[in-house]
């Protein structure tokens, strides 16, 4: 009846029951990075709505919570690469990490924060959701279109994948990742498109660039007060923790996913994300 649906409501209930909700966000954050990625809205909302003082304080409790997944990625992956190079013959090296990190791309990056960092607090989040809704459904729609036209026209689509200009992926990576947290999603559509052919190579390159733009955030974060040194530490180390044991899960799941459809799982996730962000 009406008083059963009462309780499931309040069990369900951000407001009521935020801890419960923050570890889940928590876990799924070092899942998603360590595996099968396209999580970030999902984790966005979760902490939103579960933060006690509004999505401003879940910008900052979220950071360490990135930082340290975004590590812990990095390093698990790093060693992996550089594991199986050194049994190969061919004289074969892990890429090094300028590649890797893609410096022009970040420079932009770097940028974008920045300018995110000066409008915060001066555009509302649905705003920013769309706005990064409409740049996702963009390259989500060229690349379908490079999959199901020939390949001589390839070129009418230059706005597509690694054709859109270094400096507007950048800027826009930047700038959503301070107001919203969901780089990740345009960060996943950027390196699906420029196709890299190693899982463990794609991973790293992801978690080397959100490493990066969310090491600066935090500082910013910390230096503007937004995340204040006191209890609110205390509680993202602790869910940090708890992000550590969803990394190796997130990567024992990744090795489940045949490499043919790596892409085509990761872009589906990406796609579900930019409606979940349009629709909000």
């Amino acid at each position: 009846g009406a008083s059963e649906r009462m309780l499931v409501s309040d069990a369900l209930s951000f407001e009521q029951h935020p801890w419960p909700w923050l570890i889940l966000a928590s876990f799924l954050t070092g899942f998603a990075k360590a595996g099968v990625v396209g999580f970030g809205p999902l984790v966005t909302v979760i902490f939103a709505g579960a933060t006690p003082g509004g999505p401003k304080r879940a910008l900052a409790l979220i950071q360490p919570v990135l930082v340290v997944s975004d590590v812990a990625v990095f390093w698990r992956y790093w060693r992996e690469l550089r594991s199986a190079a050194g049994k190969k013959t061919d004289d074969s090296t892990p890429p090094s990490l300028l590649h890797l990190i893609e410096v022009g791309l970040l420079a932009w990056a770097l940028l974008g924060v920045g300018l995110g960092q000066l409008s915060l607090g001066r555009l509302d989040d649905r705003t920013v959701k769309h706005v990064l809704a409409f740049v996702l459904a963009v390259l989500l729609a060229s690349r379908a279109l490079r999959s199901i036209l020939p390949a001589n026209f390839g070129d009418l689509l230059d706005m597509g994948g690694r054709r859109l200009p270094n400096w507007i992926v950048g800027v826009a990576m930047g700038w959503v990742s301070v107001l919203t947290n969901n780089a990740g999603v345009l960060v996943d559509t950027y390196l699906l498109s420029i196709a890299s052919t190693d899982k463990r190579e794609y991973l790293l390159r992801r978690s080397s660039l959100l490493l990066v733009i969310a090491s600066v955030k935090l500082v910013l974060h910390m230096i503007s007060g937004l995340l204040p040194m006191d209890i609110t530490i205390l509680h993202s180390a602790l869910l940090s923790c708890v992000a550590l044991i969803g990394v190796p899960a997130g990567q024992r799941m990744a090795g489940y996913i045949p490499q043919k459809a790596f892409g085509v799982v990761s872009m589906s996730l990406v796609a579900l994300g930019t409606v979940q962000l349009a629709r909000s």
